[in-house]
């Protein structure tokens, strides 16, 4: 299942969980690469995909399942 905006509003809570997962999942993200408020959410897919070789999509879709799981 990929990622929609719709589907998954981000608030705050949520942001800093989904931020610490990914952090878990990618050990090469450094807090640096994860600096980003709620409101840069695609700023932050976009470094991270860069950063990480895959696509936004991949991204969010990671984002997407932690959120299902929290």
């Amino acid at each position: 299942m990929k990622y929609s905006k719709r589907e998954v509003p981000a608030n705050a809570g949520n942001w800093y969980v989904q931020i610490g997962r990914l952090k878990r999942i990618y050990p090469a993200l450094t807090s640096k690469d994860l600096n980003f408020e709620p409101s840069q959410r695609q700023d932050m897919v976009e470094s991270l995909s860069a950063a990480l070789g895959v696509t936004n999509d991949d991204i969010l879709d990671v984002m997407y399942r932690i959120k299902l799981e929290a």
